[in-house]
């Protein structure tokens, strides 16, 4: 399936990642609790999901957009970003850390998974920042368009 990524595209992207920031915001303070309900646990974990997917998608929309070389991975993507200062190079470990979560719940997830992803997002204010950075690089962009 190929989705080509218009302004109208994009924008739903932003929306599903905004609402993801406030759902997250509003609940990575309590990530002890949120690990006891299943239920809620999944709902904590697809809204990283959606942020992280956001955060990627963005990335590579960016990279083509500004002709910038062309990465092989997603972790090459956001270190494209960092050598051109699009990310902060002081954000480094928490873009890694991007990569991190998304792999380990699409493709590694169990039990003591948990304790990763609920450790990494602790600081979630640097990832919505990264987030924030990149959302707002690619707006620039589209205003040209």
């Amino acid at each position: 399936m190929l989705i080509v990524l218009t302004k109208e595209v994009i924008s739903r992207i932003q929306l599903g990642a905004e609402r993801a920031v406030e759902f997250l915001k509003k609940y990575s303070t309590q990530v002890g609790e949120i690990a006891k309900n299943l239920e809620f646990s999944y709902a904590y974990l697809y809204c990283l999901l959606v942020l992280s997917q956001a955060i990627l998608t963005m990335a590579n929309y960016l990279i083509v957009k500004l002709g910038l070389k062309i990465p092989r991975s997603f972790r090459e993507a956001l270190e494209i970003l960092i050598d051109e200062d699009v990310i902060p190079k002081d954000f480094e470990p928490q873009a890694k850390a991007i990569i991190e979560i998304r792999d380990m719940i699409l493709h590694y997830w169990n039990e003591s998974a948990h304790d990763v992803i609920y450790s990494i997002t602790k600081d979630f204010s640097s990832i919505e920042e990264i987030y924030n950075l990149v959302k707002n690089q690619v707006n620039k962009v589209l205003e040209k368009e």
